[in-house]
């Protein structure tokens, strides 16, 4: 994938990683607010998350946490108290996608979009097959608490696509065992290893067929393109209008689709992205409108997605608001245009 930012930027992480947070302290019974100012994280984020976050920032936090209160499962018990994670446009793959390997291929090919922290990769062990986690910075022993964290989204992902009763062959963890270990095996109801070359859930091969039940096989290709589009980045040298309508397409439908974590993104501030966009007689809100209208009409002409669908794909709070900003452009009602096009 064609590097969209300069090196020495931070690694990024959205904001709702940390959902979760407050609920697994409270269960704890600790007080995590002078960690939290140690670190340079708003208290607020915890509870309503807005943009980005340094990557290393929350890993050092997690890991404070947890040695300072002596909770070596503070990242676990993050998880386990978190809501499902979106990931705007691969969300939608995933639930189209007609079974758990396509889903997991897809997550393989399109994550980088998404998240810069790991990679993630499938592997095949003695006739099972591994989801496999690395670190970028290939270190076992920092961030442990964050890598717990993953972890455990990617078991609840794959509870959410599989059924509540599935059950993996086995965890591994890169790191070495924290606390009882005990608690891994009862929550994951599987053996759980420690000290392995990556992080992974294990489970049996005849799994990969497993039936997805929102499956869509035309939604499913028009949502990939759309995708695949995107993984070739934009070149530095394109102008911010470029950049701005890349990082928008790419979030459609996510907390971060707006004008402070796009400006994260691209290291300036929301007031500095505005006068940018200004020179080229733009303002974010016009090419958020603009993206949305162009997403609109694609899937609008070329499937046939429901509004209740497209409206969250492009990230309206429902189909009401969706209609009346379309209708606004076009000038018909969304339903009403689709059948101009049949």
């Amino acid at each position: 994938m064609t590097t969209t930012e300069p090196t020495k930027a931070p690694l990024l992480i959205d904001s709702q990683y940390l959902l979760g947070t407050l609920e697994a302290a409270q269960e704890l019974e600790i007080d995590i607010g002078e960690v939290l100012d140690q670190c340079g994280i708003p208290k607020r984020l915890l509870i309503e998350p807005e943009g980005f976050l340094s990557f290393t920032k929350v890993a050092r936090f997690l890991d404070k946490v947890a040695k300072e209160f002596d909770c070596p499962q503070f990242g676990f018990l993050v998880g386990k108290h978190q809501p499902p994670f979106s990931l705007g446009l691969l969300s939608q793959v995933i639930k189209l996608s007609p079974n758990l390997g396509s889903a997991l291929s897809c997550i393989d090919k399109y994550i980088p979009l998404y998240s810069q922290a790991a990679t993630w990769g499938l592997q095949t062990l003695d006739g099972k097959v591994a989801l496999t986690r690395r670190d970028r910075a290939g270190r076992k022993e920092s961030g442990v608490q964050s890598r717990n964290l993953t972890m455990v989204q990617a078991f609840k992902a794959f509870k959410v696509l599989c059924g509540p009763q599935w059950t993996p062959s086995a965890i591994y963890f890169a790191h070495r065992p924290l606390g009882n270990t005990l608690t891994y095996e009862r929550y994951f109801n599987a053996p759980v290893y420690f000290d392995r070359e990556y992080d992974a859930i294990v489970f049996p091969e005849e799994d990969l067929k497993h039936p997805i039940a929102t499956a869509d096989a035309v939604l499913l290709e028009i949502v990939q393109s759309h995708l695949s589009s995107l993984l070739g980045g934009y070149k530095p040298n394109d102008d911010i209008v470029t950049k701005v309508r890349y990082h928008i397409r790419c979030r459609l439908g996510t907390r971060t689709c707006n004008l402070e974590s796009i400006s994260q993104l691209l290291a300036v501030s929301p007031r500095s992205l505005q006068r940018m966009l200004a020179k080229h007689q733009f303002t974010f809100k016009s090419l958020l409108t603009s993206v949305r209208q162009e997403v609109a009409i694609e899937y609008l002409r070329d499937s046939h997605i429901s509004l209740i669908d497209l409206a969250e794909m492009l990230g309206y709070q429902n189909v009401s608001a969706f209609s009346r900003a379309f209708k606004n452009n076009v000038g018909m009602a969304p339903d009403h245009w689709r059948k101009t096009q049949s």
